[in-house]
């Protein structure tokens, strides 16, 4: 007997702090409701407390560290139950979203990787954070903008991952 496997669809976009143009269109689009998880980087920052776009009827639940350097945040859809998901926030940079699931939890991170200061420059950014959250237990599904290139794509200059 075969059984149907749920797959858990996502949107990762940086929306590069744009409200106007970007983040209020995405969540007023019917469509938008297709996803279980919307992961954003860059979401436009509310300049009067440190969240961002919420807008009530969008049918998901924001994840965001009130922080005023915050970088990442997730929509979660409201049709996944609240009892089954939890949220880690190690940095501004980096948010991490536990469900749990009938095969053990699937820890999904959603990462904004800092634009390194130099093509020569070794600093791990938010890397190592990712690093400690990938010893959780289960499965993990990693997102995100990490600013980085590899030679593949770019050339000798550019700061590979």
């Amino acid at each position: 007997m075969r059984t149907e496997q749920k797959q858990l669809s996502i949107l990762q976009y940086n929306t590069h702090t744009s409200l106007n143009k970007v983040m209020v269109p995405m969540l007023r689009d019917p469509e938008i409701q297709k996803f279980d998880i919307l992961a954003i980087q860059e979401p436009w920052r509310n300049p009067r407390k440190h969240t961002t776009h919420q807008w009530s009827k969008s049918g998901f639940q924001l994840a965001y560290k009130n922080s005023p350097h915050t970088r990442v945040c997730f929509y979660v859809n409201n049709r996944i139950a609240t009892h089954s998901w939890s949220v880690q926030l190690p940095t501004p940079d980096l948010i991490t979203m536990i469900i749990e699931t009938k095969r053990g939890p699937v820890n999904v991170h959603n990462v904004y990787n800092p634009s390194p200061r130099s093509y020569r420059s070794t600093e791990a950014g938010t890397l190592e954070a990712l690093r400690q959250q990938l010893r959780l237990e289960g499965q993990h599904v990693v997102v995100g903008d990490f600013n980085l290139h590899h030679p593949w794509w770019g050339d000798r200059s550019t700061q590979s991952a």
